[in-house]
């Protein structure tokens, strides 16, 4: 933080039995500092005198007997509350540990607990406490992570069990140096193949018990699992078959009296079943914030902690993860599929579900792009003479995981984000859903923009180039003074020139910004130059100003900032390889036609009002008809074709910014071609923004060409940087309200009256 930026630092007093609940949220980070009293955060106990770092977290520091902390930075949201549930969780703490003292003694089993209930109601936090305070009266519990949303102990998407020691305790992070046995589930959610999370519960639940057996100190202690927050239909299913796997003793219910009620009849007459309330400080966690925790998951798992203050150049995370590029014939990538078998079509009395799994060779296409692979344990699985049994895979642990970044089907060759150098465990990877589109981001060393960056920097370009285009639209007014004869072509034009280095100058900061920030926010963002378009018009080219240009203008202003406040606001990047693999997909190809349907219904259109303009004048019935769609039809059609120009920026500007980190991407053809699009979509946006400006008030060209041009730019965002994968309801609902505002503003601006009618003879293709 900068130091001239820090808020002062707050003292919090708390009282006994209360806690200060916080959250931080974003890149802001918040130092907590113990002063006096003791604390501690879910049963991990601060040390005084000492500053715990958070960042993007959602968390409650607690005090038996009171305490002063001294918290610096900015919290988003800060209180205190006397509400709290550890009197019942130390209650329950205090008869596990009776539990733990009798099978130490008598060389038995210890308790075996499962928490459970919906999403959102605490889980974690009570498995953390239960766990953070056996291991503060030295005891060497096993953790078990159910929960295949977020992971725990791993990457989203898988399940695993640790046994803990007391330097496993952590107040910043959950738990450290774990050695986690994983499983790689794939997924994040349940649904379709619970039956491969079953079977992968049952094997963990092997796998606990025999390291159990080995160890009567670990043994004594017992396990605590964590366990999913879906509790519906297969999450229900599932949630007894870990009870009955890991032959739970103790099953915690957080929140819900109906699951408490399901549960006590369902689990076998050794299970109690006790129900616990929920917390008031736990938050309910919106659909994109979940995603981005998965995302920081993957992240940490690669990259490791951010260190704070990074100096310049200097790596901003603690890891180095390494790219390997592979043939296809070094690995060989499986998926899990539930086939459905229905139970009529399995033998009289053998209704087997395992049956309906099979592992399955994945193609190796695109479509692997960004996806998490488990590396699996040469030793787990059956490989000999006769070849893999790809089936062998189902009860197979985890080595490790990496990120499928690329994969070249022209070259057959494939690209992996591995945690660090060396030869891969083994061949074989399996992948499921999960992809993590943030792994893609490369310790560069160069600085760490952000998207208030972005934004700046596009505002700073568009104004630019909105600047330019009035120039060029007031040389066209000076050549419509002159007869004739003397008039030149507006290339012949300095002032022309002059605008068109304008706009240069200023869509390079454009394309500036589309590498700190989603395409899909910044394009939005320079719609706000409309209030400078209005002030070059009416000050400067003395075009008349009407009501409709104002509400239209407004509308197009107001649509562009609903499309900001709910656009996708991560930005990713990208190597050659992911970028081709991201043109190779069916949704790109449904996206070129339709595009080029678009480009040929305004074309047509602009043809034919020429036609009309110069067959039977600007005064004639026959012009009338395409005297509103003549305009349109040249900023509608400077704007798409503007828009795909953008795709081919974000593409090109992320080759520069991978070659500058050090991975130059300019030794392959496409990279050139992707440039050469890029030079062609720019210089034919530029010709027919000319010629709308040329024959018609900028008052009308500007902003419709905005419209277009920023609507395409955020559906080609949409479809090709899949940036709107991680939508939540309110974006799903508010962001196309925003597209549909700004083409209302459209439609306003469209009954505009041009103060001079089309020039005779000027065609879409003229010079």
């Amino acid at each position: 933080m900068n130091s001239a930026d820090e808020p002062a630092p707050e003292r919090i007093f708390l009282k006994p039995n209360c806690e200060f609940r916080f959250e931080v949220q974003g890149g802001d980070d918040v130092l907590i500092r113990l002063k006096s009293g003791t604390a501690e955060l879910f049963g991990a106990e601060l040390a005084k005198e000492r500053d715990y770092r958070f960042r993007k977290c959602q968390l409650a520091i607690f005090t038996w007997h009171g305490c002063e902390l001294l918290v610096t930075g900015k919290c988003s949201v800060s209180y205190t509350s006397d509400e709290t549930p550890m009197a019942s969780i130390v209650n329950i703490h205090t008869q596990l540990d009776r539990i733990r003292n009798d099978a130490w003694h008598a060389k038995g089993a210890g308790p075996r607990v499962l928490i459970t209930g919906p999403t959102d109601s605490g889980k974690s936090t009570v498995t953390r406490i239960l766990l953070n305070y056996a291991l503060r009266m030295g005891r060497k519990p096993t953790f078990v992570d159910l929960d295949v949303a977020h992971g725990l102990l791993s990457v989203p998407g898988t399940i695993a069990a640790t046994p803990l020691e007391t330097n496993c305790m952590s107040v910043e992070e959950e738990f450290v140096l774990t050695a986690p046995l994983a499983y790689f589930f794939g997924h994040t959610t349940l649904k379709d193949i619970s039956e491969l999370y079953k079977f992968q519960a049952s094997e963990l639940a092997k796998r606990v018990d025999q390291r159990l057996a080995n160890d009567a100190e670990v043994n004594a202690a017992g396990i605590i699992v964590n366990t999913s927050g879906s509790i519906d239909n297969e999450g229900y299913q599932a949630l007894v078959h870990c009870i009955q796997a890991f032959r739970i003793d103790l099953v915690i219910v957080l929140g819900q009296d109906r699951l408490y009620s399901e549960l006590t009849s369902a689990v076998p007459p050794t299970t109690s079943v006790i129900k616990l309330p929920r917390s008031d400080g736990v938050v309910q966690r919106s659909n994109q914030l979940r995603h981005q925790l998965r995302m920081d998951g993957c992240h940490s798992y690669f990259y490791g902690k951010k260190i704070p203050n990074a100096a310049p150049m200097q790596s901003l995370y603690e890891y180095s993860p390494h790219v390997v590029e592979l043939s296809f014939d070094d690995i060989n990538i499986f998926r899990v599929h539930d086939l459905s078998v229905s139970d009529v079509m399995l033998p009289v009395g053998q209704v087997d579900d395992l049956q309906r799994l099979r592992v399955l060779p994945a193609e190796k296409t695109g479509d692997l792009a960004h996806c998490i692979a488990a590396v699996i344990h040469k030793s787990s699985v059956k490989d000999d003479d006769i070849g893999l049994d790809p089936q062998s895979l189902l009860g197979a642990s985890a080595a490790g995981f990496v990120q499928i970044k690329a994969v070249n089907v022209q070259t057959s060759k494939i690209t992996l984000l591995v945690p660090c150098h060396g030869p891969l465990p083994s061949k074989n990877l399996v992948v499921g859903s999960l992809k993590f589109m943030e792994g893609t981001k490369m310790p560069t060393g160069l600085p760490n923009y952000d998207l208030a960056t972005g934004i700046v920097v596009c505002l700073l370009g568009t104004t630019l180039s909105n600047f330019g285009l009035n120039i060029q639209k007031y040389s066209f007014t000076l050549q419509a003074h002159l007869p004739d004869a003397e008039r030149r072509p507006y290339t012949a034009l300095w002032q022309w020139w002059l605008g068109l280095s304008c706009v240069v100058v200023g869509s390079i900061g454009d394309f500036a910004a589309l590498s700190f920030a989603a395409q899909s926010v910044i394009m939005p963002v320079g719609s706000f130059t409309l209030v400078a378009n209005l002030f070059f018009a009416h000050f400067w080219l003395k075009e008349r100003l009407t009501r409709n240009d104002l509400v239209g203008t407004v509308c197009i202003c107001v649509g562009a900032v609903v499309v900001c406040i709910f656009g996708a606001h991560e930005s990713t990047s990208y190597t050659l390889d992911e970028l081709i693999a991201l043109y190779q997909r069916w949704d790109m190809v449904f996206y070129a036609v339709f595009i080029a349907a678009v480009l040929a219904a305004f074309t047509l259109l602009n043809v034919r009002s020429e036609a009309a303009l110069q067959t039977h004048g600007a005064d004639s019935t026959e012009y009338a008809v395409y005297r509103k769609w003549h305009p349109l039809s040249y900023a509608a059609l400077s704007g798409v074709v503007g828009a795909q120009s953008v795709m081919f920026a974000k593409s090109t500007g992320e080759l520069i910014k991978q070659t500058l980190g050090g991975r130059n991407q300019f030794t392959h053809g496409l990279s050139f071609v992707l440039l050469a699009a890029l030079v062609v979509t720019i210089t034919t946006q530029t010709h027919l923004l000319a010629m709308g400006l040329k024959h018609f008030d900028s008052l009308y060209i500007v902003p419709v060409f905005t419209c277009f041009f920023i609507t395409f730019s955020v559906l080609g965002g949409a479809v090709y940087f899949e940036e709107f994968k991680s939508y939540s309801v309110a974006q799903a609902v508010c962001f196309p309200l925003g597209v549909l505002v700004t083409i209302g503003g459209i439609s306003i601006l469209a009954r505009r009256e041009m103060r001079q009618p089309a020039a005779k003879g000027y065609l879409l293709i003229a010079p």
